[in-house]
């Protein structure tokens, strides 16, 4: 192979390189997706929204099973597991005390920074924060706007509910 070939493939086998160094990982949302908030939903049809009392009963969840055993499943295949949620920072104890009730297993849990709309702010999260460091191969997540957000981008979506809000 002449030079100018071989110098056409080093920045091919180094951005392969580069992603291999990165662990594959798959991102799921909670409310709606993991975690079953039928329960509490009424807190946000009512004006104005209850959102203290909505995400305080995040307690009571049911899991998602279904969502709960494809983590699982990509678990077992080597896969990082990063949970994502516009749930506040404060509930960040009832979140985890719930992950581990429901034998939950994952490597990073990211919660809301502000109060920007959900795509909006996860799109942010993920540039700064988890595209750097992951190979995110797949998303779990219940909301059009933000499964719209993520296939955007170019990721392969698993839209669990097909909620239109």
């Amino acid at each position: 192979m002449g030079a100018r070939h071989q110098a056409l493939l080093v920045p091919a086998r180094r951005r392969e390189v580069m992603s291999a160094a990165k662990p594959k990982a798959v991102i799921s949302d909670l409310d709606g997706t993991l975690c079953d908030v039928a329960h509490r939903e009424h807190f946000m049809r009512v004006r104005p929204k209850r959102r203290d009392e909505f995400h305080s009963a995040c307690v009571s969840d049911p899991i998602v099973e279904p969502v709960h055993e494809l983590l699982k499943l990509f678990r077992a295949g080597g896969y990082r597991i990063v949970l994502l949620t516009m749930r506040p920072q404060r509930y960040r104890p009832q979140t985890e005390q719930w992950l581990a009730r429901h034998g939950v297993r994952y490597d990073e849990l990211i919660m809301a920074a502000d109060t920007r709309p959900d795509a909006v702010q996860k799109k942010s999260i993920y540039l700064e924060r988890i595209a750097p460091r992951y190979d995110t191969r797949f998303v779990l997540d219940d909301r059009a706007s933000v499964v719209a957000m993520w296939r955007g981008m170019g990721l392969m979506v698993l839209d669990v509910a097909g909620a239109d809000f």
